[in-house]
């Protein structure tokens, strides 16, 4: 029947938009990964735990409504692109507050000339990165902001680094640090936004 891609946010469900809350409850089956499926509970509680990405491709799309719930914003480094390439009709893709947009309003700093890379799985490359004021990462367990903070400095980058981790939880932490500090990962749901002064 039809496809609906919706921003789950950071994680609190405070942040959801009405349009998405709506969209939760009117669809026959609601998936989304571990975090985002326990998060919403208080929305729905039946929702369908997805392990992998693959996974949205068995979903019963021909004869149910389904929606599907990503991080932040589905068409921020999300899953939407990854659905189109399978060549999957989405109805509508709801949009969410994306952690970068999260993090940059805390620290209260404007973000539309902001450079954005996500290290989500892929090889960090920060040649491009030296001729830049600043820019945000995506980060994942390999790629966290201890080895970023250490491989800036290896690169001969000075500044600072901004540490947001679980954006939007009760234990939210945000953390500001030198480019080359050592870094004590708290979680590894974070993001890093860097300040380069050498550009």
């Amino acid at each position: 029947m039809s496809l609906i891609i919706a921003g789950a946010g950071p994680g609190n469900i405070e942040l959801l938009t009405q349009e998405a809350v709506r969209a939760i409850k009117d669809a026959d089956i609601v998936a989304g990964f571990e975090r985002i499926a326990s998060d919403i509970q208080p929305i729905r509680n039946d929702v369908k735990h997805l392990k992998t990405i693959s996974d949205i491709l068995d979903l019963p799309i021909d004869t149910k409504k389904i929606l599907v719930l990503a991080s932040g914003d589905p068409c921020f480094f999300g899953i939407t692109e990854f659905v189109k390439k399978k060549n999957i009709k989405i109805e509508k893709v709801i949009t969410g507050i994306s952690s970068m947009q999260y993090l940059m309003c805390k620290l209260q700093k404007q973000w539309q000339n902001l450079i954005f890379y996500s290290f989500h799985g892929r090889e960090a490359d920060f040649t491009e990165m030296h001729n830049k004021e600043s820019f945000f990462i995506l980060t994942d367990k390999a790629n966290n902001p201890d080895t970023i903070s250490a491989r800036l400095k290896k690169e001969g980058f000075i500044g600072r680094l901004f540490v947001g981790y679980n954006l939007s939880y009760p234990d939210e932490a945000i953390e500001e640090y030198n480019i080359g500090d050592k870094i004590i990962v708290k979680s590894f749901l974070n993001t890093v936004l860097v300040q380069n002064e050498k550009h």
